[in-house]
């Protein structure tokens, strides 16, 4: 959990929840019980929506790309693993392998 995120996930969310269960037991009226219990539960999905968004972005993150092998280019495309360049559609094929978006000019 980043720490950006602490007060919602941690201790003060838990302490915001027990506040929250309190004023619904000191309540009178039946509606403002029920308002209190969809906060609460709003709460809760965003939270998990949250999580659930970090989660994605850290395997979108952590994913790789194999790229192809390079080319030396001097006389004329040699493949060399210590070339200067790529094939712009085997780099291309990499990447839609990877299942990468790509949007070309």
């Amino acid at each position: 959990m980043s720490n950006k995120h602490h007060n919602l996930l941690g201790v003060p969310k838990h302490a915001n929840q027990h506040r929250l269960s309190r004023l619904t037991m000191e309540v009178h009226t039946h509606e403002l019980r029920i308002l209190a219990s969809e906060v609460e539960s709003y709460t809760d999905e965003l939270i998990a929506a949250l999580e659930a968004a970090e989660k994605r972005i850290a395997e979108l993150e952590a994913r790789k790309v194999t790229l192809p092998e390079r080319y030396e280019v001097e006389i004329c495309p040699t493949q060399s693993p210590d070339g200067d360049w790529y094939s712009r559609e085997d780099v291309l094929a990499a990447l839609k392998t990877a299942r990468i978006s790509i949007k070309e000019d």
